[in-house]
């Protein structure tokens, strides 16, 4: 098999990853990161494709607190290589950005390890949690089965025929979102909350619907 191939049959056999991470903040399970990364390792061997893990970059910044010490942040830019390890000259690359922040030493772990999650949820199109909408309440989950047998009850809602390819979030509203977070007393807690919640590495990664939303429910909770 070409490495093509080998990728879809590792797609295919990750896709049932029991989710035993539970999420307090906004009471739903998610698959942990662990749970992402040894799930795929498995299928990566059983198909002998090898992964490399190189920097590009790597950025660290801190930021002193109002009640003492830092926060500590740290940037990665990291390019994945997928190896054919049967045919070595066949590869697939695939770059990526990870971010996290820790009050102590922890925020370069942090970032590797949720790049990590995030490049094998993504290159293997895993469905890793069931996110809540902070408007409604409403579930909104990719696997329609997930939803509770009241909300399946409710009337369906015609499709909107247009165009809904969703914009990224603007650099006001990321920056925004940074200082909310930056303002609260657990910012390390919060900030990944947030990205495991809504299953984002950075938060440029956001729709602006899910910028407003974080944006909102940030303000909300600091009155």
């Amino acid at each position: 098999m070409n490495i093509y191939e080998k990728m879809l049959k590792v797609t295919e056999a990750v896709q049932n990853i029991e989710k035993k991470g539970h999420n307090s903040f906004s009471n739903y399970d998610y698959v942990r990161a662990v749970d992402v990364i040894a799930g795929v390792q498995k299928e990566l061997v059983s198909n002998k494709i090898y992964l490399t893990i190189s920097e590009k970059h790597a950025i660290f910044t801190e930021e002193a607190r109002e009640k003492g010490g830092f926060n500590h942040y740290t940037d990665l830019g990291c390019i994945a290589k997928f190896i054919n390890a049967e045919k070595p000259d066949e590869f697939i690359e695939v770059e990526y950005n990870a971010r996290a922040s820790d009050t102590g030493d922890k925020d370069i772990y942090k970032a590797k390890t949720n790049g990590l999650k995030y490049l094998l949820t993504q290159q293997f199109m895993l469905v890793t949690d069931v996110l809540i909408d902070a408007e409604d309440n409403k579930y909104d989950t990719h696997n329609e089965a997930e939803k509770p047998k009241e909300e399946a009850k409710k009337e369906e809602k015609p499709k909107d025929k247009k165009n809904t390819k969703e914009e990224i979030a603007t650099k006001i509203q990321v920056d925004k979102i940074d200082k909310l977070v930056k303002a609260k007393d657990n910012p390390t807690q919060v900030m990944d909350r947030i990205m495991t919640e809504y299953n984002v590495g950075v938060y440029n990664e956001l729709t602006k619907k899910k910028a407003d939303e974080v944006i909102a429910r940030l303000e909300k909770k600091a009155k």
